[in-house]
C-alpha cells in the first residue's frame, strides 16, 4: 500500500498529465458511459481537479486492494505493476471496476445478493471492460 500511495504523491502535483478527468465535465463522443454512471462524472466535474483526482485515485486503490483480497492475489505484484501506474497516470476507472467484480465475488460467496448487484452495476461503470467478467459472476 506504500508504493500505491507513494505513486499517488508523485502523480497528484501534475494536473497536466490527468487528461480522462478533464473529459469527464464535458459530454462529448470520445467518453461513453453508460447512464447510471453519470453520478460519478457529475460529482467528480463538480470538484477541483486535484481533489477528484485524488478521490478517483483512492477509489481506485481501494477497489484493487478489496479485488486483490477477494480473489486472493499477491498485493505488492498488482501495486508495482504497470498497468497500476496507468490507472493512477490517467485517472483511469478500471481499480473501480476490479473492486466491484471484487465485491460480486465475496458476497456471491456469502450469499449476500443486495452486495453482489451492487458490486456488478459498479463493475459494469465500464461495460466494454467488465462485460465478460460480470456475465460469468452472474
Amino acid at each position: 500500500m506504500g508504493i500505491a500511495l507513494g505513486l499517488l504523491l508523485f502523480f497528484a502535483p501534475h494536473p497536466e498529465w490527468h487528461l480522462d478527468l478533464a473529459l469527464f465535465r464535458e459530454q462529448n463522443e470520445i467518453l461513453r458511459y453508460p447512464v447510471y454512471a453519470h453520478w460519478l462524472f457529475s460529482l467528480l466535474g463538480r470538484i477541483p481537479e486535484q481533489a477528484a483526482y485524488l478521490a478517483l485515485s483512492l477509489g481506485s486503490i481501494a477497489g484493487l486492494y478489496l479485488a486483490v483480497r477477494a480473489f486472493g492475489g499477491v498485493h505488492w505484484m498488482v501495486f508495482t505493476s504497470f498497468a497500476f501506474a496507468w490507472i493512477l497516470f490517467y485517472g483511469q476507472l478500471d481499480g473501480l471496476v476490479a473492486g466491484g467484480l471484487g465485491l460480486a465475488w465475496w458476497a456471491s460467496r456469502r450469499s449476500r445478493p443486495v452486495l453482489a448487484g451492487a458490486g456488478l452495476i459498479l463493475a459494469s461503470i465500464k461495460p466494454q471492460l467488465s462485460l465478460p467478467a460480470c456475465l460469468t459472476l452472474l
